[in-house]
């Protein structure tokens, strides 16, 4: 037993490293598709989760990009602007599920939601104008619903970004 005790004790700093480097390896592939402001899910989350939805599944996917951020910065600061992002953020998730809202970069959102008509989705877009205007803040949207498989995700993403694009030019009209 006495000829034993150093191989265990090698072996058991040999497992106990091995833990921490998985559960070192867990936490980093969580940050790598969190973004750490909002805690929203990022691009690569969005990519996994889309690719990774079970077939012949309708889809909504609302883009929002948010209106008057810069002058929020400029204004206000920084902090105010990334409080800004996590309220939007805060609001965006109360319609959808965990892990269903991804920051696709700097103002830019993207929520999936399942299963709802056209109708549903225009009601659901106004809703999410309503609630930021609460706070202070706008969003342009635009949205698109799918069946799943996504076999073309580019042109989802251009689709979304088309409407949200048709939806600011209206929201600037209406601020003059």
């Amino acid at each position: 037993m006495e000829q034993a005790r150093p191989m265990l004790a090698i072996l058991t700093r040999f497992i106990a490293s091995m833990i921490r480097n998985r559960d070192m390896m867990n936490e980093l592939m969580a940050q790598s598709v969190i973004d750490p402001l909002t805690g929203a899910g990022n691009r690569r989350a969005f990519t996994s989760y889309v690719r990774h939805l079970p077939a012949g599944k309708q889809v909504a996917f609302i883009f929002g990009d948010m209106n008057g951020l810069k002058r929020i910065n400029d204004a206000q600061g920084h902090e105010a602007g990334d409080e800004a992002l996590c309220q939007a953020v805060r609001i965006l998730e109360e319609k959808a599920s965990p892990g269903q809202v991804f920051r696709m970069g700097g103002d830019e959102f993207l929520v999936v939601l399942d299963s709802i008509t056209q109708e549903e989705l225009e009601q659901q877009m106004n809703e999410y104008r309503r609630k930021l205007g609460a706070y202070g803040l706008s969003m342009a949207f635009g949205g698109a619903i799918r069946q799943t498989p996504i076999a073309d995700l580019d042109s989802l993403l251009t689709d979304v970004d088309r409407a949200m694009y048709k939806d600011k030019k209206g929201c600037s009209i209406h601020r003059r």
